[in-house]
């Protein structure tokens, strides 16, 4: 759910803290030395993922480390390696051919098909250029163009 209502990146997911997370302001800071952009970032959190995040913070309370997700065996935090087979998992047990990077490419383009803000939207994903942005669009179906091309009205132009 993380992944999705938030399209981190892997390295970025890795690296999250519990400071980054501020449940009361519904805040989600990716932090520039995590961020492959090199810049920090606000991500507001999804009113859907606010209980699952809530649910897994008080799963975890007991865990010494500061960072946001832990190994399930240990008192450290995620591995790239524990986060590969989480993802195996997910795909065994789902029969969804799951992969991590997906995720960031479904949250683009559920986010974009809801509003189509270039500027807002290429900071949400951390990118230093709208090009970079756009190319997490090419798999919009078409029918969403149409959809968007039939919103155009003349007010649009003037």
């Amino acid at each position: 759910m993380f992944l999705v209502y938030t399209g981190v990146r892997k390295e970025e997911l890795l690296g999250l803290r519990l400071t980054d997370i501020d449940i009361e302001s519904k805040i989600i800071t990716i932090r520039a030395e995590t961020s492959k952009s090199k810049i920090t970032r606000m991500i507001p959190m999804n009113r859907e993922l606010l209980p699952y995040l809530e649910d897994y913070l008080n799963y975890r309370v007991n865990y010494k480390t500061v960072h946001l997700w832990v190994s399930g065996t240990k008192n450290q935090e995620l591995t790239e390696h524990g986060l590969k087979h989480f993802i195996k998992l997910i795909s065994k047990v789902s029969k969804i051919n799951c992969h991590l990077h997906r995720c960031r490419h479904t949250f683009a383009a559920n986010y974009y098909k809801l509003n189509s803000r270039h500027c807002r939207f290429e900071k949400l994903m951390g990118h230093h250029s709208l090009k970079m942005t756009l190319t997490y669009l090419r798999s919009l179906p078409d029918e969403h163009l149409v959809k968007q091309i039939q919103k155009i009205t003349i007010k649009e132009f003037m």
